[in-house]
């Protein structure tokens, strides 16, 4: 249960994973940042180096934005509830592409994709807010791995 929370990190994901599916059950956030989704091996999370874009639909804009800090969901509206997943699947060497939606049927759909390579072997996954001061402040998320 997400509450009070500005990151949400998953440690300790085994080597042989080349699949990671980030799930989101009525995750909501305090503010209007960005949530971004970042890689991290033995060293850390990383920061830069993502080739990512998203697009935020609703029922009155559609906006599109890039970043080079993290696979991007573009939320916009603090007390969102959103629901869906977003996977990260092995392409080569250290290098995972990522897909994936959230969406609720009264706010928004946030969609995402892009690619990073990380320095070493991946073994953590993180969700955190654009600006680091927004918090999650309910709703569930976990992931699932497979080989």
């Amino acid at each position: 249960l997400l509450t009070n929370q500005t990151v949400v990190e998953f440690l300790s994901i085994p080597s042989w994973a080349r699949r990671i599916t980030m799930l989101f059950d009525a995750v909501s956030s305090s503010g209007t940042s960005e949530w971004l989704i970042q890689l991290g091996d033995s060293g850390g999370f990383e920061t830069t180096g993502y080739v990512s874009g998203g697009t935020r639909l609703s029922s009155t804009t559609t906006a599109t934005v890039t970043s080079t800090a993290g696979y991007i969901l573009p939320s916009n509206v603090a007390t969102n509830s959103l629901a869906g997943a977003v996977t990260v699947n092995h392409m080569t060497g250290n290098t995972w592409i990522a897909q994936g939606s959230v969406g609720g049927p009264t706010t928004m759909n946030l969609i995402t994709s892009g690619s990073k390579t990380t320095s070493a072997a991946l073994d953590r996954i993180r969700l955190t807010t654009g600006n680091g001061t927004d918090t999650f402040d309910a709703g569930t998320l976990n992931i699932s791995y497979a080989p």
